[in-house]
């Protein structure tokens, strides 16, 4: 059943980007693509960045801080699974007024501790070129000895890792970044070198490419993770809409699945998501 609300006054005539509204102490972002009116939640799941500054492009509303993508009718994001923000239709009448199709708030999930004994076993691991130390868990007990390279699973994808021993199941509990696959064998290693290969060509096309669309950035440094297409390219310099424009164009050149473009200094609002940022930053 609809239920239609006012929630913004006036709209302008066009817009490049989202438009900030508020309805009963909730931040919504509103967007056009094409013809079509909507809003998703104000704020995006990840770390809370402002949605309104995003960009709305193929039917995806894009984070502007780490780039993740939310679908513009579900909501739910399309590179992380199980994360997602709360959507809504919107009209636009003749005076510009926009009026909201208010859906009821979501339901609160009410967990309770799990009957079952935490068998699983707790890792300290490097991770990430920037040197990040991250707690990862597997099911049953690791051999591996210090500083041997394994494989681990972030949010980011999979990735390469240095084992560091093992860790506290008291820290594990709000630190934990991921999960500890296996030990990193032969082929794991051959294709990490032809990655940093990889890496080379892609930081230098991204920095002419950077000059050329006149960005006001400066890629200092990036990574190819061992598995899923997936770079990420670290810069310095402000957020802009036009960062969309530059990823695709590198994806497309070098066969990528997805690249992601992330400040080398976080944003000074947020301090890490919990889930995949370990103690030095965060990959999205």
């Amino acid at each position: 059943m609809s239920n239609w609300v006012l929630i913004a006054d006036e709209l302008p005539a066009t817009t490049g980007g989202g438009i900030t509204a508020w309805l009963d102490g909730a931040e919504w972002a509103i967007f056009r693509d094409g013809e079509e009116w909507f809003a998703v939640s104000g704020r995006c799941p990840h770390k809370g960045a402002p949605l309104v500054d995003g960009t709305i492009e193929d039917g995806c509303v894009t984070c502007p801080w780490h780039g993740w993508k939310f679908d513009s009718h579900t909501g739910d994001c399309v590179d992380h699974r199980g994360f997602h923000v709360q959507r809504a239709a919107v009209r636009v009448d003749a005076d510009r007024r926009a009026w909201i199709d208010q859906p009821p708030p979501e339901p609160v999930i009410e967990t309770k501790p799990a009957a079952a004994v935490d068998t699983s076993q707790y890792h300290l691991v490097r991770y990430s070129r920037l040197g990040w130390v991250g707690i990862f868990s597997t099911a049953e007990a690791v051999s591996c000895q210090l500083r041997e390279q394994v494989i681990v699973e972030t949010t980011r994808g999979v990735e390469l890792g240095e084992f560091l021993g093992a860790a506290r199941v008291a820290d594990a509990a709000q630190k934990k970044a991921g999960a500890l696959l296996r030990a990193a064998s032969a082929i794991d290693v051959s294709q990490q070198a032809a990655n940093t290969t990889l890496l080379s060509q892609l930081i230098q096309s991204a920095c002419e490419s950077a000059i050329r669309m006149q960005l006001p950035i400066e890629i200092v440094d990036g990574e190819v993770l061992c598995e899923g297409g997936i770079a990420i390219l670290y810069y310095l310099g402000e957020f802009v809409p036009d960062f969309a424009v530059l990823r695709t164009e590198l994806a497309l050149q070098y066969g990528l699945n997805r690249i992601d473009l992330v400040s080398f200094l976080e944003p000074e609002a947020s301090s890490g998501c919990g889930t995949s940022c370990g103690e030095g930053g965060c990959g999205h």
